[in-house]
């Protein structure tokens, strides 16, 4: 055989290997189906919108002058006639007067504690009051809720005292309470001047703020209040009135909520419709609340938008105090495997998806939720004997699909 006829024949069969190993990493290495991996997702139909608080309060007034001492934290539950402030002549008036009463508080707490003593409570009950209290403590500082930190702590106190003697530690407060008694005695000599009380006239929640906006906004009034006001008082454009008062009682647990919302968004709102509020606080996320009202269309025609009103019964100290808010509210929510829509199928008239499982197509059942034009939501509780899980590989696209196919 020639040179010529042997280097031919050698890039033949060159060739012939090169492309027979190409085959073979392609045969390895290419699937012809298409797959995505399945995953949970959370859908919320939201309006992100503007909105004003409407509420029935009761301004509390008073002609005494001088330093103010709140007795309630904003939010607390009242009753008619009950001092919610007191007048001193000075700071230091005040500062006096509220050692006082702690320390008469704090004697108070160590002569129950040291009467109960071992009998109240186990170490095992003392151990997981304490943990439920700290946890407590922890849970509304990280949310950024502290007006109630106080009375956490004084509880926190006492079973940290009832530890000492259902643990031997300690069995005779009695040193420590006439230390007390003493100071009390000191402190209440240095008392020189009075105070004035200020009681509220009606009952309902407290709140030592006011705004100006306790007539202009009521709900007794709401029928009056133009969807021009609501938009104005919306956008901080509607001014106050004028208010000369301590705090103000909030008469009812109802309060409303007006939003402004285009055209479109209004068709979502319907009377009575539960939907969830979040005023974007922390604690705040997820405040229940009902459509109470769709204002008609003629009233909005002038502003291209239509005003919701919506219901709460909510109470938290830092609603009280708000008036005006950027808020996110929330339809229902949907929570269960995203699939792209193309990979649903029907097999046998039962909807599902085929599945890489190994070498082999698997076709497994599943229960819609939720559907647009380009993916599904699936039930991820479904019971089925072959279900959806998460991370399956699903084929979006490839032909000859069928259950039980062998893919090699």
């Amino acid at each position: 055989m020639s040179n010529l006829s042997w280097r031919i024949l050698t890039v033949i069969v060159f060739v012939f290997l090169a492309c027979y190993v190409s085959f073979q990493a392609y045969r390895l290495f290419y699937t012809p189906y298409t797959v995505e991996t399945v995953y949970t997702h959370t859908l919320s139909d939201m309006v992100r919108t503007r909105a004003v608080i409407l509420r029935d309060e009761q301004v509390i007034s008073t002609n005494s002058k001088g330093v103010l001492h709140y007795l309630f934290e904003d939010g607390a539950r009242v009753l008619s006639g009950a001092a919610v402030a007191e007048v001193y002549a000075s700071q230091e008036e005040m500062n006096k007067s509220c050692q006082v009463t702690e320390l008469t508080q704090e004697i108070a707490e160590l002569k129950a504690t040291q009467q109960t003593g071992s009998s109240y409570m186990s170490p095992d009950t003392v151990v997981k009051k304490i943990t439920d209290q700290i946890g407590e403590i922890y849970d509304m500082t990280s949310y950024g809720i502290v007006t109630d930190v106080g009375e956490y702590r004084d509880d926190l106190l006492d079973v940290l005292n009832r530890r000492l003697i259902v643990t031997g530690r300690e069995i005779d407060f009695s040193q420590r309470i006439q230390y007390l008694q003493n100071e009390l005695a000191y402190t209440q000599k240095e008392v020189k001047g009075g105070y004035a009380k200020i009681t509220t006239p009606v009952a309902g929640y407290f709140a030592s703020t006011t705004d100006g906006f306790e007539k202009k906004l009521a709900v007794s009034n709401m029928d009056a209040i133009s969807v021009a006001d609501l938009d104005r008082a919306i956008a901080g454009q509607l001014a106050p009135g004028e208010v000369n008062g301590v705090g103000r009682i909030i008469l009812s647990h109802n309060w409303y909520v007006a939003i402004s919302v285009t055209a479109d968004n209004a068709s979502k709102f319907c009377e009575g419709l539960g939907v969830s509020i979040d005023f974007n606080q922390n604690g705040l996320q997820q405040v229940p609340a009902s459509v109470y009202r769709v204002l008609d269309e003629e009233s909005t025609k002038s502003t291209g938008s239509k005003m919701v009103i919506l219901r709460c019964n909510y109470i938290t100290p830092e609603l009280i105090s708000m008036r005006t808010a950027t808020v996110s509210v929330s339809f229902r929510s949907y929570t269960g495997y995203k699939i792209n829509s193309e990979a649903v199928r029907f097999l046998d008239g039962k909807k599902g998806v085929y599945v890489v499982q190994g070498k082999q197509v698997v076709f497994k059942t599943i229960e819609t939720i939720y559907e647009e034009p380009s993916f599904v939501l699936c039930n991820v509780a479904f019971d089925a004997t072959r279900p959806l899980k998460l991370f399956d590989q699903v084929i979006i696209e490839g032909t000859d699909l069928y259950d039980g196919k062998y893919i090699g």
